[in-house]
């Protein structure tokens, strides 16, 4: 599951926004990078969920690419009129690195909270987001020991 996926997920039973735990298995797989389709995408993003997820997600691969991401949101109307006016350079740095934590980043096997304690399962990097799924924090014992890749 792509961490742009996650960033978009609620939780079925309480409608809140979910966090990644307990990152088991990660991968990162190179993609194009294309910064017409971050910049369309920035407006849809929760700037707290995605930092929480690139925090977990950079915790479990080692990587420390989560200082790249300002604290907060991006102005998104200034990059959006700097790219029409082919003036995006000065945000780069930032594309590619939400390129990386969005589209790269995928999150194989894991669990999603939910502050009201709901947990689901990512597994194959496919999340059970179904209400009856909802697991206890002691079932993610028996998942896979953790694996990272690159």
């Amino acid at each position: 599951m792509r961490l742009l996926t996650h960033n978009l997920l609620v939780c079925p039973v309480h409608r809140e926004a979910l966090r990644i735990e307990q990152v088991r298995e990660l991968e990162v797989i190179a993609a194009e990078y294309r910064p017409e389709f971050i910049v369309r995408m920035l407006p849809r993003l929760d700037w707290g969920v995605l930092r929480a997820a690139a925090a977990a997600t950079a915790a479990a691969a080692e990587a420390g690419r989560l200082e790249a991401l300002p604290p907060q949101a991006p102005d998104v109307e200034a990059i959006q009129a700097a790219l029409r006016d082919g003036q995006v350079a000065q945000y780069e740095g930032l594309l590619q690195t939400l390129h990386h934590f969005l589209v790269e980043t995928h999150v194989i096997t894991a669990r999603l909270g939910c502050p009201h304690g709901e947990q689901y399962a990512i597994d194959g990097g496919i999340p059970n987001l179904l209400a009856e799924a909802a697991i206890s924090p002691d079932a993610m014992e028996d998942v896979a020991a953790p694996a990272v890749a690159s």
